[in-house]
């Protein structure tokens, strides 16, 4: 009797240590809820029109979101509650669009000087 004990015991602590091991997120390899966390964040913020000005690139920016937070962070949960965590949005859009690409909407600086100087060249013209 003692040993059958001893048995069921032993397999209960191998049943919770198994349950405790199996879908745990770690750096580099989250699990499928932490996965479907991440596509329900981007299905939200798709919802709210936050994805639309990526046009064609919005799955590469999605994929490069998602191998960053799941490259630096145990779960979807503590990348989203922590500020690096919200870093990691804007450097995967500087590698797509680069720091200096203009976008629909927010030109930058060199291509608004641009335009200026060819407005001001194009209102000379039309002065003379």
């Amino acid at each position: 009797m003692i040993n059958a004990k001893k048995v069921l015991f032993f397999v209960f602590l191998c049943v919770f240590f198994y349950s405790c091991s199996v879908n745990k997120s770690k750096v580099g390899q989250w699990s499928k809820k932490d996965k479907e966390r991440f596509n329900q964040y981007i299905k939200k913020e798709e919802k709210k029109g936050h994805m639309t000005s990526f046009g064609e690139n919005k799955q590469m920016f999605i994929d490069c979101l998602f191998k960053k937070l799941e490259n630096n962070y145990t779960s979807f949960t503590l990348a989203m509650s922590n500020d690096k965590g919200k870093e990691e949005i804007k450097l995967c859009f500087n590698e797509i669009y680069g720091p200096k690409k203009s976008m629909k909407g927010a030109w930058n600086k060199e291509d608004i000087a641009k335009f200026n100087s060819e407005m001001q060249s194009i209102q000379e013209d039309l002065n003379k």
